[in-house]
């Protein structure tokens, strides 16, 4: 039988995601993204969905008792999933390391009036130190940086009480459905991943209460705060944001507290995937994802928030579709190539990417990945029969 978990710890890595200040930088692209009128019912729609993945993925966690990449062996191959997961994981926490990096640096830049490059490599050293012999104190982390994060939402709406909005700020940019599938980004590594916080779990009824109160609604609100704060500067990037609502510079602190949480969790997890992958000793491999952030970092990574999101949401999504078809379908042998995972997934991104975004293009790759791997799974396995 599973053990009895600490409740508040299994939330942990759910609160994090929702109250982390890339939350609040969502909230702002979403904002730009689409009409006021739309932006209330895209960031509803957006979360409904974040919090059924989320929900269906983290059940299999519960039933199954096994981590993604031991659940994925059957979907993908035996041969293919254990590398082709790492790899994904492996661009995913780089991925969102660089960003990270990129908003703390710029912040302590302007905190210490430093070149961004001294501040990079200051934030480097944080890290390194905290991770350099293991983590213990993860929960701990999550939990000090959505503190951060949620003292910068109300100091925001204190700072923007007295002010006026910015009147030529720029609105429904995108489409309805281009909002959506950026909340949907959001939170798609997290939905792939969520069925490793679920294994310790007893009753899947848990998961979904944990996914609506301890991601769905803190997101939500995190993002409205975020928003608002967009309509009063003009921009979503969070330093800049900081400097054009008047924040005092040690508000900048907040910052990089608030993305030592994410950035925690996201070298960690990095080091374990390209560890599988590379066979690298661990310290090596912390200091590989320091000089990778810091690169993507000094490119501007994070200024590519929309895009970062766009990609996540056609490539993470349409994985969890053919995932979860698979465990509906019921148990199969394990092949060491599954054809059929594999199509099913490259048709759901292409799709995604092909479809114009007028439409709700990450729902419907997942549709597409889903289906395609039903038809294609229940024909082999009629053949095998």
């Amino acid at each position: 039988m599973a053990e009895q978990p600490n409740k508040w710890r299994q939330a942990g890595p759910w609160m994090g995601i929702a109250t982390a200040p890339a939350a609040l930088m969502l909230g702002g692209s979403v904002a730009e993204q689409v009409s006021v009128d739309a932006f209330f019912w895209a960031l509803l729609i957006g979360a409904a969905v974040v919090i059924l993945l989320s929900t269906l993925q983290g059940r299999l966690g519960v039933i199954h008792q096994k981590p993604l990449v031991l659940l994925a062996r059957p979907v993908l191959g035996d041969r293919v999933a254990r590398w082709s997961n790492t790899v994904l994981i492996s661009i995913l926490m780089l991925g969102w390391s660089g960003f990270g990096f990129g908003v703390v640096g710029e912040s302590l830049a302007k905190l210490f009036a430093i070149p961004e490059i001294f501040a990079l490599l200051i934030w480097a050293a944080i890290m390194l130190a905290v991770l350099w012999k293991s983590i213990h104190h993860g929960s701990l982390y999550a939990l000090i940086s959505s503190l951060a994060t949620l003292a910068l939402v109300a100091w925001g709406i204190f700072q923007i009480s007295g002010i006026e909005p910015v009147t030529s700020v720029e609105s429904g940019k995108g489409t309805f459905f281009s909002g959506i599938g950026l909340v949907i980004g959001y939170a798609s590594a997290f939905s792939l991943r969520s069925v490793d916080f679920t294994q310790n779990i007893q009753h899947t009824r848990y998961v979904f209460w944990t996914a609506i109160f301890g991601m769905g609604f803190p997101l939500m609100l995190v993002m409205i705060s975020g928003a608002w704060m967009y309509h009063f500067a003009g921009t979503w990037d969070l330093s800049q944001l900081l400097t054009d609502l008047g924040f005092p510079m040690i508000a900048h602190i907040f910052v990089a507290i608030g993305f030592l949480g994410a950035g925690v969790s996201n070298m960690h997890s990095g080091s374990l995937a390209l560890q599988d992958l590379l066979r690298w000793p661990r310290q090596i491999l912390l200091f590989f994802i320091c000089g990778v952030s810091i690169v993507l970092a000094l490119l501007d990574f994070d200024k590519a928030m929309v895009e970062w999101l766009k990609f996540l949401a056609l490539v993470v999504v349409p994985l969890i579709g053919v995932i979860l078809t698979h465990y509906a379908m019921g148990s199969s042998k394990i092949r060491q190539v599954n054809w059929s995972g594999l199509i099913a997934w490259g048709v759901g991104a292409i799709a995604g990417i092909l479809i114009p975004e007028i439409f709700p293009k990450a729902l419907i790759s997942i549709l597409i990945a889903a289906a395609t791997y039903a038809i294609l799974e229940q024909r082999h396995r009629g053949r095998s029969a």
